[in-house]
C-alpha cells in the first residue's frame, strides 16, 4: 500500500518558491523544484515541492478516532457510508449486521448501533452466519479523509488566485509611489480576508499547533489523572479543531482568531527590493515574532512569507484589516527577516536560492 502524503505546508503555497534547481546527485540535470535545507545544511538540495514538508496520514481520521464524531457529524456520516459500502460489497457476498434483536441493513441502522459495533454479528442474506472477526477487522481499518479533502476545497484551490490578486494590487500601488518610501494603501476586502484566512489556516494545520498552550495544558492534566497513552485523544482534539475550521462557520480556535484578526489587525507588506535577495519559508511558515522588524517601533506580530518577493507582518493596527503599509527591504533587512524565519523553523527551510550564506 502506497504511503499517503499529507502536506502540513501546502504545495500550492510552496509553488511561489519553485524555480530551476539542481540536486547533489544529478547536478547536470536541472529541474523545476525548490531548494530544501534541513539541519545545518549550507547548500540546499533541489527537491520537487511534493516531496517536502509532509507526514504520512497526518490528517487521516482512523476508525478508532470516531469519538470526535460527537461534535463532527460529517465524520460519523463518512464512516457510516464506508461501513454500508463495505457490507454491501463484501466478497464473496454481501452481509448485514445484527445486534440483539435489531438487524443492521441500512445507513440509519448503522448509525443507530455504531457505538456498540464490536457486539455486532454478521450474516449473509440467506441467513448463514458470516465470520465476524475478519469483517470487524476491515471496519476498524477504515479511515476518513474529510480533513484533507476540506483543506483542498476550502483553502488550497483558492490560494493561487488570492496571491495573484494580492500581488497585482501591490504592484498597482507601487506604480503610483516610486520614491521607495513607506506608505499606507487600501486593498480589496475580499482579497485581504482570504489572506488572513489562509494565514490562520496554516497556523492551525501545523503539527506544532497548540492553541496558545491550551492543548498542552489539557494533555498535562490528562497525564496527571490517567495512566497510559493520551496521544490518540489529543490528536482527536486537534482534528476537532480542524473540522470546525473546515466545516463550521463560528465554533473553534480558527474562527475566533480570524474574527479577532479582522477586527484588530492590519498588514505590513514588505517587498524585497530588486536584486537585493529573496525571502525564505519553513516548515513553520507562520509564527509570532516579538522582535521588531526593520525600522518599526513597538510592533509585535506574526511573520508570514507569501513568496520570495513578499513577506507579510500581521500586527495590531487601527487602519482596518484591508489597510496595509507597503515597505521596501534591502539586502540587510531581507537577511534579518530570514534569520527570524530560520530560528523559528522546526527542522527545515525552503528557498529559491541554493547557498545558505546568501540567504542569512
Amino acid at each position: 500500500m502506497n504511503t499517503k502524503k499529507q502536506h502540513f505546508v501546502p504545495q500550492t503555497y510552496l509553488k511561489a518558491w519553485e524555480g530551476t534547481v539542481i540536486s547533489s546527485k544529478n547536478p547536470n540535470h536541472p529541474f523545476t523544484g525548490v531548494y530544501y535545507f534541513e539541519g545545518d545544511d549550507q547548500l540546499g538540495e533541489g527537491r520537487n515541492k511534493d516531496s517536502v514538508l509532509w507526514q504520512p496520514s497526518l490528517y487521516t481520521i482512523s476508525f478508532d478516532q470516531r469519538f470526535i464524531g460527537e461534535g463532527c457529524p460529517k465524520v460519523t456520516k463518512d464512516f457510516v457510508n464506508h461501513i454500508d459500502e463495505l457490507m454491501k460489497n463484501r466478497s464473496p457476498e454481501p452481509v448485514y449486521g445484527k445486534v440483539g434483536y435489531s438487524e443492521i441493513r441500512n445507513k440509519a441502522s448503522i448509525r443507530k448501533h455504531l457505538d456498540n459495533i464490536d457486539e455486532w454479528e454478521f450474516y449473509y442474506y440467506d441467513g448463514r452466519k458470516a465470520r465476524r472477526n475478519g469483517i470487524l477487522k476491515d471496519i476498524h481499518g477504515l479511515s476518513s479523509y474529510l480533513l484533507e479533502d476540506g483543506f483542498d476545497s476550502v483553502f488550497e484551490t483558492k490560494w493561487t488566485g488570492t496571491l495573484s490578486s494580492f500581488v497585482e494590487q501591490v504592484k498597482t500601488h507601487r506604480g503610483l509611489h516610486k520614491d521607495g518610501k513607506d506608505y499606507y494603501v487600501t486593498i480589496d476586502p475580499t482579497t485581504a480576508y482570504d489572506v488572513y484566512a489562509f494565514f490562520q489556516m496554516l497556523e492551525c494545520r501545523s503539527p506544532r499547533f497548540d492553541g496558545f498552550g491550551i492543548l498542552s495544558w489539557i494533555n498535562e492534566e490528562l497525564l496527571s489523572a490517567f495512566e497510559g497513552e493520551t496521544e490518540t485523544f489529543m490528536q482527536g482534539l486537534w482534528y476537532t479543531e480542524l473540522y470546525r475550521m473546515l466545516y463550521m462557520k463560528e465554533e473553534g480556535f480558527y474562527h475566533a482568531m480570524l474574527k479577532s484578526a479582522i477586527q484588530k489587525c492590519q498588514m505590513v507588506c514588505i517587498e524585497a527590493a530588486e536584486g537585493e535577495g529573496s525571502f525564505i519559508t519553513s516548515d513553520n511558515p507562520v509564527f509570532l515574532n516579538e522582535t521588531r522588524p526593520p525600522e518599526a517601533k513597538d510592533m509585535t506580530g506574526y511573520i508570514f512569507p507569501i513568496s520570495p518577493q513578499f513577506l507579510l507582518y500581521m500586527c495590531r493596527g487601527q487602519g482596518g484589516y484591508n489597510s496595509m503599509m507597503l515597505r521596501w527591504a534591502g539586502r540587510d533587512d531581507i537577511k534579518k527577516l530570514n534569520r527570524y524565519i530560520y530560528r523559528n523553523r522546526d527542522k527545515a527551510i525552503v528557498s529559491n536560492e541554493r547557498e545558505l550564506k546568501n540567504i542569512l
